[in-house]
């Protein structure tokens, strides 16, 4: 995915009709490197969308790369517009979120100072000045903060996700986030709905204060993993859907539009030790107690055995094993411990299990907080490819540890 800044800037004139120059093979090659942002802007021209549209292998080549239906270049066109369409939406979402809470900020303060304060429009919902922009920028950098300590606590991760090497998850921006579908209508969760079944519910109003449109699902199920509301007639609560192809958002009004594959994050891969409570689990503690009882520190980078899973994460069917950088961390922890076997203990002696115990949870810490940052580190990507460098917090600002 290109950044805004980075971007080439293909509706230049010169560069457009340099690669107009190139041979046919050699054009349609270069393009193969634009996103569908660039590739649209490059296709305004006659001339250029005339070049593409000869050549159908390729418009179909690069329908299937960006995982849209449709078989011409018209339909490649009409796909990324409406995703442009779609970006906007997004601004003008957020803006209003900001702009709002400003305001109320600003009406609260008067009234607690007991002076006198008008309320005017907010013009139009857009930033009025660089102070509304670095308001907008601070909502940001928070929301990511907020949305991954969300993220991390929202399900029991330790008992839901094997241990590894990783469950894919992917993060995207919503504007029917925390929303419930009703017969085709998006309703905005509210108090009194009868919604409320988890701790961690929270109106749609709050949810867009604290996380803005964020929004994530398990990438192999096309599910948002953290809606489950037992009212929804339609029988599904997805406010994201995907299948092997095409990843689809709506508007309030109902409206699809389908987000070309270059525009979205890569998925993150994340395990059972995404739970802020994983470390008192003792999640990896028999892992190592049993590389080091097999005497061969190797063995915690292979398949893990049934006797070294915790008692609540024995029922997933899949061969389960360490995620790489967790695995070598635990295979230098057991041949020290070894080591210090060898030389001091007893091959059985108790003594050596808070060692077992204390080692095998910094490695626990150290995953978990790879994880954590592989989320930040995403919506932040997210954040600069839909609402662009100006509006989304510089990478110094965040803090990716």
């Amino acid at each position: 995915m290109a950044d805004d800044d980075n971007r080439m800037a293909v509706e230049d004139g010169p560069l457009v009709n340099l690669l107009l120059d190139f041979p046919d093979s050699l054009l349609l090659e270069t393009l193969t490197y634009l996103d569908a942002t660039d590739l649209y802007s490059f296709l305004q021209g006659i001339s250029c969308r005339r070049a593409v549209a000869e050549n159908q292998a390729f418009v179909q080549h690069i329908l299937e790369r960006e995982r849209l239906p449709g078989k011409s270049l018209n339909d490649l066109l009409y796909h990324v517009e409406r995703w442009e369409c779609y970006k906007s939406k997004l601004r003008q979402g957020l803006f209003e979120i900001v702009l709002e809470e400003q305001q109320d900020k600003k009406e609260h303060d008067a009234h607690d100072s007991n002076s006198t304060f008008t309320s005017t429009c907010v013009n139009s919902r857009q930033p009025r000045d660089d102070k509304d922009i670095e308001a907008v920028r601070t909502f940001l950098r928070d929301a990511i903060y907020n949305f991954t300590n969300r993220a991390a606590g929202l399900e029991q991760w330790y008992e839901k996700l094997p241990l590894g090497p990783g469950t894919s998850f992917e993060f995207g921006l919503s504007l029917t986030a925390n929303m419930r579908r009703v017969k085709g209508d998006w309703i905005e969760l509210s108090e009194g709905d009868g919604t409320r079944v988890l701790p961690t519910w929270l109106s749609t109003q709050n949810y867009r204060k604290e996380y803005g449109f964020f929004n994530f699902f398990q990438a192999s199920h096309g599910q948002v993993v953290h809606q489950r509301f037992q009212d929804d007639p339609s029988g599904t609560n997805a406010t994201t859907a995907i299948n092997s192809r095409c990843l689809v958002v709506y508007d309030i009004d109902g409206n699809q539009f389908y987000v070309p594959a270059s525009c979205r994050q890569d998925a993150v891969q994340l395990t059972g030790v995404l739970h802020r409570a994983a470390s008192g689990m003792n999640m990896y503690t028999r892992i190592l107690l049993k590389t080091v009882e097999s005497g061969t520190p190797i063995t915690a980078t292979q398949a893990l055995t049934s006797e070294m899973l915790p008692p609540f994460a024995r029922h997933y069917h899949v061969q389960q094993k360490l995620p790489f950088q967790a695995a070598r961390e635990m295979q230098e922890r057991a041949h020290g411990l070894l080591l210090q076997k060898e030389i001091h203990r007893q091959p059985q002696d108790p003594s050596l299990h808070p060692l077992i115990w204390m080692n095998a949870n910094q490695v626990l810490l150290g995953q978990q907080k790879r994880e954590w940052n592989s989320i930040s580190w995403a919506l932040w990507k997210l954040c600069r490819n839909v609402y662009g460098p100006e509006l989304t917090p510089s990478f110094s600002e965040m803090c990716f540890g």
